[in-house]
């Protein structure tokens, strides 16, 4: 059996302090931590289980088989200050979403934990495919799991904490700002959830509620990750043949080829890296509303920039990053450039890059949006 790995980098001094500063009290008495997607063990969701675990909070975590949370129960025995429970099943559905909020409700009407103090959305799918022949329930299955589920759970459960003053992880990713090719579906459900978890921190200033989005870096040694192109793969088969024929299979099979090398180079980061952010936005005294996770995710900013202020530029990058191999159908088609190529054209997307920059480092605009809210406002019987 596959147990929970220990974090493979020492844990920054400056963490350290504010984790032994603010760790739950131990036994039965300590606060609850809900988390989700925690099926397999050397992803986010268990390594974030394990590390709550030894910070002393009590864990509720959400596995979807049976498979999953007897791995878990076994890569989670060991030295740990907290309890753990697990609820099994999809999330999606009502009969298991109604059983996890029942079980909330009982550990804290039991006493058998203090109160809810944070809730982390993990849960995440990635069903890769090109618009053109993917089938749309790619996207109505990825939104369900990566966007509703998390906005529906954490409607559920925002009542106890906003007794608790507690905290709210949404777990993102880079793609949900710049969006890539064969991504559409994951692209768009980050996206949504970037938008709704941006809303609900400001919303929740007023009521001491923290929410944070932690973005990890597509280039984390996962199990979704490395099976990403097998994936890939297997949504084009599935496709109709109609809509195969443009691209051909000796396109697919290049493009398959060629990400699985990419793959193996570039897809080594540390997940425990993402574990540790989550845990730090869960106790440090003043979480960051955004935390990047990974190398990578500096060049996923400077794309970012050159989409904003050269977006020819930037979809002819990544069309030459994406496509190892000319579909068959489109071999006619030749790629042309409008924006501006000149000395002039060039100087004016530095000074937009200066000027995103210096806005993004000095200001806060959710945070200015807070102050103009009414002063006089509704006050909720929490008790």
């Amino acid at each position: 059996m596959t147990r929970i790995q220990e974090p493979r980098r020492p844990r920054p001094l400056a963490l350290a302090r504010r984790l032994s500063s603010m760790s739950a009290a131990e036994g039965p008495a300590a606060p609850l931590v809900v988390i989700t997607g925690c099926d397999v063990n050397d992803s986010f969701g268990g390594l974030t289980v394990l590390e709550a675990l030894k910070q002393g909070f009590n864990v509720l975590a959400c596995c979807d088989t049976e498979a999953g949370a007897a791995l878990l129960r076994q890569g989670t025995v060991g030295d740990k200050a907290g309890l753990l429970s697990i609820v099994v099943g999809d999330l999606t559905t009502n009969e298991v979403m109604e059983r996890l909020v029942k079980k909330v409700n009982t550990l804290i009407t039991t006493k058998a934990v203090s109160k809810l103090y944070g809730l982390v959305n993990n849960a995440t799918v990635s069903l890769p495919g090109n618009v053109y022949w993917a089938n749309p329930s790619t996207f109505e299955d990825t939104m369900a799991v990566n966007f509703m589920l998390p906005m529906r759970l954490t409607h559920e459960l925002l009542p106890h904490l906003l007794r608790s003053k507690g905290r709210i992880v949404n777990v993102s990713s880079v793609a949900g700002f710049y969006p890539t090719p064969a991504d559409g579906a994951f692209s768009a459900s980050k996206a949504a959830l970037e938008s709704y978890s941006d809303t609900l921190r400001v919303e929740m200033m007023r009521w001491g509620v923290k929410v944070s989005i932690v973005q990890p870096s597509p280039n984390m040694k996962t199990p979704m990750t490395s099976r990403y192109w097998r994936d890939f793969m297997d949504s084009f088969l599935a496709a109709p043949a109609p809509r195969r024929a443009p691209y051909g299979m000796e396109w697919a099979k290049k493009m398959k080829e060629q990400g699985e090398r990419d793959q193996d180079a570039t897809a080594q980061e540390d997940p425990c890296a993402v574990s540790d952010t989550i845990v730090e936005a869960l106790t440090a005294s003043e979480p960051k509303a955004r935390y990047l996770c990974g190398a990578s995710t500096a060049w996923y900013w400077r794309m970012f920039l050159l989409k904003l202020f050269r977006p020819a530029r930037n979809d002819e990058a990544l069309d030459e990053c994406s496509v190892v191999c000319v579909p068959s159908g489109l071999r006619h088609v030749k790629t042309k450039v409008s924006d501006d190529p000149s000395l002039l054209g060039n100087l004016f997307f530095l000074l937009c890059v200066v000027s995103c920059v210096m806005v993004f480092c000095f200001t806060s605009s959710f945070e200015m949006l807070a102050q103009v809210l009414p002063r006089e406002f509704p006050r909720m019987a929490l008790e």
